[in-house]
C-alpha cells in the first residue's frame, strides 16, 4: 500500500481522509441545477455567484459563497456582463452643495 501511494505521489494521511471523505458530487449536481433555474431566461439571466447565494439561502438551501462560486465556474454559470464597460466614466454630480448669494 504504501510503494503504491509513494509511486503516484500521495501522501498516506491523504489517502485516508479521502477515504473517509468522499465528495459530495451529488448534492453540488442537485444544486447545479436550481442554480440553472434560477439563471434561467424567465427570471434575470445576469445574476452572479453572490445574489444566486442569497436567492438559494432564500429557497432554504445552506451553502457557502465559495462552494456557489466553485460550482458554477465549473458549470460556466458565471455572469460575463459585470466586467464589460456599457458607459464611459463620467464624474460630474451635478450642482453640489450651496450657491451663495450675491449681496454686493
Amino acid at each position: 500500500m504504501d510503494d503504491l501511494l509513494a509511486l503516484i505521489g500521495l501522501k498516506r494521511s491523504t489517502y485516508y481522509y479521502l477515504e473517509a471523505h468522499p465528495l459530495n458530487t451529488a448534492s453540488d449536481n442537485k444544486i447545479a441545477d436550481v442554480i440553472r433555474q434560477i439563471k434561467s431566461p424567465q427570471f434575470q439571466t445576469e445574476y452572479g455567484y453572490r445574489r444566486v447565494t442569497t436567492l438559494l439561502h432564500d429557497q432554504g438551501y445552506l451553502v457557502n459563497h465559495k462552494r456557489v462560486l466553485r460550482i458554477m465556474r465549473q458549470n460556466a454559470l458565471l455572469s460575463t456582463t459585470y466586467n464589460t464597460r456599457k458607459r464611459r466614466y463620467n464624474s460630474y454630480r451635478g450642482t453640489v452643495g450651496r450657491i451663495a448669494e450675491r449681496v454686493i
